[in-house]
């Protein structure tokens, strides 16, 4: 069950990135510019998807879900890292595409998700008794 989390919120993200594709672009100026309506931005929206499948393989990578027992470092590198990612990419938010926002979007949910991961393995790893310790 644990292992199928990430590739199901990959998928989650990848639809939203295609459905985010027919969104009008964020700057109303530069839609305006251009007469008729705006195609379909199919090799960026497919870019952003092959993005959103490398940054699920890296976290992967990273918290190896299989042999995931409650290892609060892991998911403490994972989140840093993807953390100073979405700031990176953040910088660069003004006048984006609706893809480039809902990416940003689907990185924010992936902390939020890694913060409460870190929180539950901190607090179960806190309960476990440690080796060596007697209980009288």
């Amino acid at each position: 069950m644990k292992s199928l989390v990430l590739p199901a919120f990959a998928l989650v993200g990848l639809v939203w990135l295609v459905v985010s594709g027919f969104w009008p672009g964020a700057d109303p100026y530069m839609t305006r510019r251009s007469a008729g309506p705006q195609p379909y931005p199919l090799t960026a929206v497919l870019i952003a998807c092959a993005v959103v499948l490398i940054e699920t393989a890296l976290v992967a990578a990273v918290l190896r879900p299989k042999s995931y027992r409650h290892s609060w470092g892991r998911a403490l590198v994972a989140l840093v890292a993807v953390m100073a990612w979405w700031f990176y990419l953040g910088m660069g938010i003004i006048h984006q595409p609706g893809y480039y926002i809902v990416h940003l979007q689907w990185l924010a949910v992936m902390i939020c998700g890694l913060v409460l991961l870190l929180l539950v393995s901190l607090i179960r790893r806190l309960q476990q008794p440690r080796a060596g310790d007697e209980t009288r």
